[in-house]
């Protein structure tokens, strides 16, 4: 890592911790402490800080840099069916299931490649459907609400779901079709 001042003082990373937490309720201590080192690093070059210290100080008093650190830190790769063997054993479980009507809430859902893979399913089964979905990255969310996709989030979709998509000028689209019996909250 480059030479920054105070990087490796643990008061600092708690003190660092707590301010995340305390604005957003993650708790970064979950991560790998080298993961989340890395991230800071780059924000801090990115600013012109030297000394973590400073940093720290500067992000206690300015709730836009904690949204920003927060959006380095999350992991946001995410794809439609990207573990497609967890999304054939939920449609199995829901199409065996005898009820109709579904409520699901996909926590940390980025920009909404689960929940849509989610409502497909349901969609699929004929079931009625309400699908709460939050995620603590903004941009991620309000992608989610756009419903517009490049190329990488298509990767593992099986072909009995594409003509839930449709692209046009180098974009795909989730059509809106899905939302027959489906209600979303984003």
């Amino acid at each position: 890592m480059r030479n920054i001042k105070n990087l490796s003082n643990d008061n600092l990373f708690e003190k660092f911790s707590l301010i995340i937490k305390g604005y957003s309720g993650f708790d970064i201590v979950k991560y790998r402490k080298s993961f989340i080192k890395r991230r800071i690093l780059g924000r801090m070059i990115s600013l012109g800080f030297d000394d973590f210290k400073d940093y720290v100080e500067y992000l206690a008093e300015n709730k836009d840099e904690i949204k920003i650190i927060l959006d380095r830190i999350g992991i946001s790769v995410s794809r439609f069916f990207r573990d497609y063997e967890v999304f054939s054993f939920l449609a199995q479980v829901i199409k065996e299931d005898v009820r109709r009507e579904w409520v699901i809430w996909s926590a940390g859902c980025g920009a909404g490649e689960e929940v849509y893979s989610i409502a497909i399913i349901l969609s699929s089964l004929g079931k009625t459907f309400y699908i709460f979905g939050s995620d603590i990255n903004e941009k991620s969310l309000k992608n989610a609400l756009n419903l517009e996709y490049s190329d990488s989030s298509f990767e593992f979709i099986p072909e009995i779901y594409k003509k839930y998509f449709f692209k046009k000028e180098n974009k795909w689209f989730v059509k809106k079709d899905l939302f027959k019996g489906g209600n979303f909250f984003l």
